[in-house]
């Protein structure tokens, strides 16, 4: 499942996501262990670390909420032909299997498959393209399910635009508040809107390769990854990567959460990006991380209130 995904990725979305569906009290004293995390996960620091306010190198900004406590997740992860940490976290993650069910299911089979699931986490694959109808059903049951995060992969369907629900004062996704994840298949043309993804405050993951979108770290870009087009409301931080030239107007609609952005280039090439009017509009952080330096973030529209 998470193969083909960096390692950073992985721990920035899928990890984190598995960790706030709650661990045993055993494996968070492992994951607080120097000595555990070594042998077992090849890390020089801890996973997780009790969260005190303040920024921590090593250690990604925003908390993470585990059992009922905040800890901070580590950032350094390595997958070098020296220093590979990749199978082991993949090994950590099959072991908390009992949390992660995974469904590879018809169409008609999805939407009962869920109401019926007792995971924490369900990542739902279908294996063929559902009408209309079917999909909405199956959105429906993703929407009223409030104990578990549901990803729907869509990788294996011939599905092309989502369906128009305006009707409805919203799009496909609205008010799916445990929605975590939708993967688009090679054919998909059609464009996406944020009233796609209307109040999704824990989704966390996009995932596409097609000539339409594709992602880096699980957030959706467009123009051949040239323009950054649509985070995920739920994340707390991200990854972009060198090389865009653009920022579109709604990227960041409803991503009330985004506790830190690294930028892959460097401060020169980051304010020579194109940033369309109110990018920044949802953008409450302080600081936006460069390869070279910070640069200190004040958010435009919100200075001038």
């Amino acid at each position: 499942m998470f193969e083909n995904l960096k390692i950073g990725e992985i721990a920035r979305t899928v990890v984190r996501q598995v960790l706030e569906a709650g661990i045993s009290d055993a494996e968070l004293n492992n994951l607080r262990n120097p000595d555990y995390c070594k042998q077992y996960l090849g890390l020089n620091v801890p996973m997780l670390i009790p969260y005190e306010g303040e920024i921590v190198k090593r250690y990604y900004v925003e908390p993470v909420n585990v059992n009922g406590e905040n800890y901070l997740l580590t950032n350094d992860w390595y997958e070098t032909p020296l220093n590979n940490d990749r199978s082991k976290l993949l090994e950590w993650l099959q072991s908390q299997e009992k949390n992660v069910l995974r469904i590879n299911v018809s169409s008609a089979e999805a939407a009962e498959s869920i109401k019926n699931s007792h995971a924490k986490i369900i990542l739902v694959t279908l294996n063929d393209t559902p009408d209309e109808n079917t999909l909405t059903k199956i959105v429906d049951a993703i929407r009223t399910e409030t104990n578990a995060r549901i990803v729907l992969n869509l990788v294996h369907t011939d599905i092309k635009e989502l369906p128009d629900c305006t009707g409805n004062e919203g799009g496909l996704f609205k008010n799916c508040k445990y929605f975590g994840g939708l993967g688009l298949p090679k054919c998909f043309e059609a464009d996406l809107s944020i009233m796609d993804f209307d109040n999704c405050p824990n989704l966390m993951m996009l995932n596409a390769n097609n000539k339409k979108y594709t992602t880096h770290d699980f957030v959706l870009y467009s123009d051949g990854g040239k323009t950054l087009y649509m985070c995920p409301q739920g994340r707390k931080n991200i990854e972009i990567p060198e090389g865009i030239t653009k920022i579109s107007e709604y990227a960041f609609a409803g991503c009330k959460n985004l506790s830190e952005i690294t930028y892959l280039g460097t401060t020169t090439q980051w304010f020579s990006i194109n940033k369309e009017e109110n990018w920044d509009e949802w953008i409450t952080i302080k600081v936006i991380h460069c390869s070279d330096a910070d640069i200190i973030f004040k958010n435009k529209q919100k200075d001038e209130n």
